[in-house]
């Protein structure tokens, strides 16, 4: 079980971006709630897990162990993000390979973490070595501007979010952000669940207005026969 971490005394910078990012997580939770009880049942009977792959900064982790604190919660990512935040301690991705056994959780959790990847076909097919089950929430583009706005929201939530708080002292001047490799349209994203085997159970959209993107959340499921 993931345990906190012992961190300095929070800044006011720290206080202000951590209760950003938990109200943000708690909004998230909500809407993983529903499927999260499909899944895996409202109320488990039994010790059940799920993984949070690419955590981040840990506040979705976090808000989900308040809220479903029957399940058994990891989490881990390709570095350490938690600059505010729960502190807690995260597993490390190293070349696509996830810290833990064979069958080792119930589910998987990737939030907004896929158009990250390197090589997104090599991380799906191991999240199937671990999880039978994968709830993937990743924005879609819909129509041509949703690429523009795509791009901008990536640059503040990313190397802009990043330049302005190493400016405040936030966050360490030798660390990076992420940079997006790819953009998805509904079409590609499917396309490549397919191609690694995933099975769609559910598929709902969260069209941002006017924006030309969408929220897409999926309820997934390995393929048997896959492979």
């Amino acid at each position: 079980m993931a345990e906190a971490r012992q961190s300095a005394k929070p800044t006011l910078w720290f206080r202000i971006v951590d209760g950003m990012m938990q109200r943000r997580a708690d909004k998230l939770c909500k809407r993983l709630a529903p499927l999260l009880d499909a899944t895996l049942g409202s109320a488990s009977s039994t010790s059940m897990s799920i993984i949070d792959v690419g955590c981040g900064t840990g506040h979705n982790a976090c808000a989900l162990r308040a809220a479903r604190p029957d399940l058994g919660i990891e989490q881990c990512d390709v570095s350490d993000f938690q600059y505010a935040g729960p502190r807690v301690q995260t597993g490390r991705i190293e070349n696509n390979r996830l810290p833990y056994p064979d069958a080792a959780a119930d589910a998987a959790l990737l939030l907004y973490v896929l158009h990250y990847c390197p090589d997104p076909k090599a991380l799906l097919g191991e999240i199937q070595r671990v999880s039978p089950r994968l709830i993937l929430i990743q924005s879609a583009v819909t129509q041509w501007q949703g690429h523009a706005v795509l791009c901008c929201r990536e640059w503040i939530m990313g190397r802009g979010g990043f330049r302005i708080a190493q400016r405040l002292a936030g966050i360490p001047g030798n660390h990076e952000a992420l940079r997006p490799a790819r953009r998805y349209t509904r079409e590609t994203l499917l396309a490549e669940l397919a191609a690694t085997g995933w099975q769609v159970r559910h598929h709902a959209y969260a069209p941002w207005p006017g924006c030309g993107l969408s929220r897409d959340v999926l309820v997934l499921e390995a393929s048997p026969s896959h492979g």
